[in-house]
């Protein structure tokens, strides 16, 4: 039986619904999760999210940017406090892959060994 919590051999495709810019930086992030052994099974739906997340919070962003933090009628715009409940989604994620030094220091991962050329030349 396989070990969801095994770091995984290779990066699992991004969602189909994602855009090219989504797709782009999920497998950015995939792959290096992946290549430090932090990646596995069990953190797909995470990553999805940190995905959504980081494109939900720049929409927020440049919504604040056209239409300012107080709207005409005189009102916080709500783009204000989504973003911030984003960037709170993201800081989990974050410190859950050590995207931070705080982050890094605690986690213990194996970083895959790199292949020289001629490793594979006698399998």
């Amino acid at each position: 039986m396989e070990n969801n919590a095994d770091p995984l051999e290779e990066v699992e495709a991004a969602p189909a619904h994602f855009t090219a810019d989504q797709k782009a930086l999920y497998y950015n992030v995939a792959e290096l999760t992946l290549n430090n052994g932090l990646l596995t099974r069990m953190d797909y739906f995470t990553l999805c999210r940190y995905v959504e997340c980081t494109f939900g919070a720049q929409d927020c962003q440049r919504e604040i940017n056209e239409k300012g933090y107080v709207l005409d009628n005189d009102k916080k715009n709500p783009a204000c406090e989504m973003l911030m409940k984003y960037y709170t989604i993201l800081e989990h994620i974050e410190d859950r892959f050590g995207f931070n030094p705080k982050a890094r220091q605690s986690i213990k991962s194996t970083p895959k060994a790199k292949e020289k050329p001629g490793d594979n030349l006698f399998k």
